[in-house]
């Protein structure tokens, strides 16, 4: 009778498609290393053919936990303290992509020479434009391009921002794929 179930079985199943992974075991380590029990997410992209080497999410869960979770003894562990760990930061949490726009209007500026390398700004902690305030983590006082770069002064990119114009900053976030699917199957 078993075996007649098992028969039963393979005749409804059927074969899924085959999945290539493109990442790099060695490389996925040392990122996960990196992150360690810290709060954040990595990707590492092949920018030649958008290949995925390496993608990681912290904090993380074990998945297996999920199964007949409900009579598992750490239920209440997964439903209260572990909430922010089932998110998976790396494709699914909306956060602001600060270190790719500033790196992007900086090369914006340097090419329409609305900057050169050394021009400086002075940054009081914010900018306000249209009654919008962005601000930085702190007043960098006068800032150049590398120490903006290095200490992520929100002020210097805005203000540079504006010196751009929205519409030619738009076609270099456009040349930098920006708003492109990167076609990798992953939800949203």
């Amino acid at each position: 009778e078993s075996l007649e179930a098992n028969q039963h079985y393979l005749l409804l199943s059927k074969i899924g498609l085959d999945i290539r992974l493109t990442i790099d075991v060695e490389l996925q380590g040392e990122i996960d290393d990196f992150l360690g029990n810290n709060v954040g997410a990595v990707v590492v992209m092949d920018v030649n053919n958008g290949e995925i080497l390496a993608l990681s999410s912290k904090p993380s869960f074990d998945p297996n936990l999920l199964i007949d979770f409900k009579e598992h003894p750490t239920a209440d562990l997964i439903s209260n303290e572990l909430r922010n760990s089932i998110i998976n930061r790396a494709i699914a949490k909306a956060v602001p992509p600060g270190s790719i726009i500033r790196s992007i209007t900086a090369v914006a500026g340097l090419s329409t020479g609305a900057i050169e390398p050394k021009t400086k700004v002075i940054c009081n902690g914010i900018f306000v434009h249209r009654n919008k305030i962005f601000k930085c983590h702190r007043p960098h006082g006068s800032v150049g391009l590398s120490r903006a770069i290095a200490e992520n002064c929100n002020v210097y990119f805005c203000k540079i921002w504006r010196g751009i114009g929205a519409v030619r900053l738009g076609y270099y976030f456009k040349a930098f794929g920006l708003g492109k699917r990167v076609g990798i199957g992953l939800p949203s």
